[in-house]
């Protein structure tokens, strides 16, 4: 493996956030767990996963629904500070994962192992076959352009937030020590994690109520872990739908979000399969933008 300054991220994605979550732990075990720590962890953690779900995925790489522009710019900014690597090459190689979905190009499929399909895929190449073309219509997009452009600068402000917001709290330089941990890297290993399961366990394991031409899986344990990500076979079903829940019952908490923003005219042009497409359990990836580019 040639090392380049992608490998040496990917190293950092793995190693770090691990080992700051060990002297977290310590550091808690030795003088207690503070809500405020602890609470900035969990919101941090909300909001970039949707920034992953609802933006990177369902917004930019789908096109499932479309929104105000502040919304947009809202949401690359939440996406970049998980650390996943900027809005431009993630939806880059989630639109290749669709094209080629478990076959020998799609850059993390399980195929190679689950380690591979986990993180493991994120060594052998900065750059998935034949990305660029892909990515032409992002290219055009101003906001996406900025996002990209500022990528660094939204990471940066993803560590320095917590510290800030924990610090000013408790009064005290220890709270902002702990709100860098928690709120930073702790949060950050543990999303990326999150976000690589889908690859990995929801492409191995769960209930395939649709049979797509790969082997997605819903995988209900992750749902709400995931913010409804996990529904991974409902979503290769139908590429382009902004909501991943088909019936009562599953769970998609990014899915709400889009449709109170749609009821607040905040989005529009929400794309959901009918009742008569959910029905057609044979469904083989309707032609979407995917297919297309």
């Amino acid at each position: 493996m040639r090392f380049t300054q992608f490998t040496a991220f990917c190293l950092a994605t793995e190693i770090i956030p691990p080992v700051s979550l060990l002297f977290a732990i310590y550091r808690g075990w030795q003088q207690g767990f503070s809500s405020a720590e602890l609470g900035m962890f969990a919101t941090l953690c909300a909001l970039t996963l949707l920034g992953i779900e609802v933006g990177f995925h369902r917004h930019f790489s789908h096109r499932s629904f479309r929104a105000h522009p502040w919304i947009r710019a809202i949401l690359a900014a939440l996406g970049s500070m998980a650390f996943q690597s900027s809005v431009i090459w993630w939806v880059g190689i989630h639109r290749t994962h669709h094209k080629y979905s478990d076959q020998p190009l799609d850059p993390h499929s399980p195929t190679r192992g689950m380690l591979h399909a986990h993180s493991g895929w994120l060594f052998q190449s900065a750059n998935p076959p034949r990305w660029s073309r892909r990515i032409k219509d992002l290219l055009r997009d101003p906001i996406v352009r900025t996002a990209h452009r500022h990528y660094a600068t939204y990471v940066i402000l993803g560590l320095v937030i917590p510290a800030v917001v924990v610090g000013g709290l408790t009064q005290s330089w220890d709270g902002a020590l702990g709100g860098f941990l928690w709120g930073g890297l702790v949060r950050i290993g543990v999303v990326n994690h999150l976000i690589w399961s889908i690859n990995s366990i929801c492409h191995r394991h769960g209930n395939r109520p649709y049979q797509s031409r790969d082997h997605s899986c819903n995988n209900h344990w992750l749902a709400l872990p995931t913010l409804g990500f996990s529904l991974h076979n409902n979503h290769h079903a139908f590429p382009n739908s902004a909501i991943n829940a088909h019936h009562w019952w599953q769970i998609d908490p990014s899915g709400y979000l889009i449709l109170l923003l749609e009821s607040t005219d905040l989005a529009w042009s929400v794309n959901r399969p009918s009742a008569q497409q959910k029905l057609n359990k044979s469904v083989c990836y309707p032609q979407n933008l995917v297919e297309s580019l």
